[in-house]
């Protein structure tokens, strides 16, 4: 039976942390005896990381960098969404007890409520903590570039846009608007047919650019309307032959031509958006104002 001791340290403690006492005992005693034994031989094992093991993680976490909030949220949003992988990626706990690396999962777990199984690692040196994450992160691209997806970083980009849209009817360039990795490399395999529209808009590298944009766009054309009909109007919009002054097409190619850096993704997409719903009601078209808010409900 484990001994429960209610001194005022470890009762304000437990109350902080928003446990049963002797569950706060328990974890804590487990936790101190796993760095004892990382004192005197380094080792790893699989453990369940509880909302509580977490916040006790976090307790012995001091000088470290800021968490960031962004980060912290899109693990949570991955956790509580059931999109989390166990990867092996370690939660490292020191020889001294200080929380070398994890606290952004450790983070997640805590805010999120839910448990997640993970590594961790006992018994590295406390000075190790400065010489982890050297490196650049994987991008959502970089992770698609290793399953085997062609234009990985285009193809990213133009699903992220498109789950944006989804559920707030606009598009962030930055946030906690946009999804994480784990919701982008799971929406490729659910978006039937957005890879097929990031080859179809490949030419657009060499006149109107913005690839992922026209991805996103023909890849949104074709489920309100038919593939032909989106075919044909970015497939114009890309080649520019024919197309006569006051065509909503031949205004959206000169206006993203003249977008310079300033203008977003956002931008780019509003304004193709109001062109396409003009080119559907056979309007023609010589001057389109930015809302900068929600994107326009597209014509079929």
């Amino acid at each position: 039976m484990l001994k429960v001791v209610e001194d005022d340290t470890a009762h304000d403690h437990m109350k902080a942390l928003g446990a049963p006492m002797a569950d706060y005992l328990r974890t804590k005693e487990w936790l101190e005896d796993k760095i004892a034994q990382g004192k005197k031989k380094r080792f790893a094992e699989v453990v369940a990381l509880t909302p509580l093991l977490a916040k006790l993680l976090l307790a012995r976490n001091p000088s470290n960098r800021p968490i960031s909030k962004l980060n912290a949220l899109n693990l949570q949003r991955d956790i509580a969404d059931e999109k989390f992988v166990f990867n092996g990626q370690s939660i490292v706990v020191s020889n001294t007890g200080i929380l070398n690396d994890g606290q952004h999962r450790c983070e997640a777990v805590a805010q999120s409520g839910r448990t997640i199984e993970t590594v961790m690692v006992f018994g590295a040196d406390e000075e190790a903590r400065f010489f982890t994450d050297l490196g650049k992160p994987k991008s959502a691209g970089n992770l698609l570039h290793m399953k085997g997806r062609k234009y990985a970083s285009v193809l990213a980009a133009s699903v992220s846009f498109y789950v944006q849209l989804q559920k707030f009817g606009t598009l962030y360039n930055s946030g906690t608007q946009t999804p994480s990795k784990a919701t982008i490399i799971k929406a490729v395999e659910e978006m039937k047919g957005i890879e097929k529209s990031v080859e179809f808009t490949v030419d657009s590298v060499k006149t109107v650019r913005r690839h992922a944009v026209l991805a996103f766009c023909h890849f949104v054309f074709k489920r309100r309307a038919d593939v032909e009909t989106a075919d044909e109007f970015i497939l114009r919009l890309i080649d520019g032959d024919g197309l006569r002054r006051g065509s909503p097409i031949h205004y959206c190619r000169n206006r993203l031509l003249s977008m310079g850096r300033g203008y977003t993704a956002r931008d780019c997409v509003e304004i193709i958006f109001k062109c396409w719903n003009a080119w559907r009601a056979n309007a023609t078209i010589d001057h389109l104002k930015l809302s900068g808010g929600r994107l326009p409900k597209l014509e079929r």
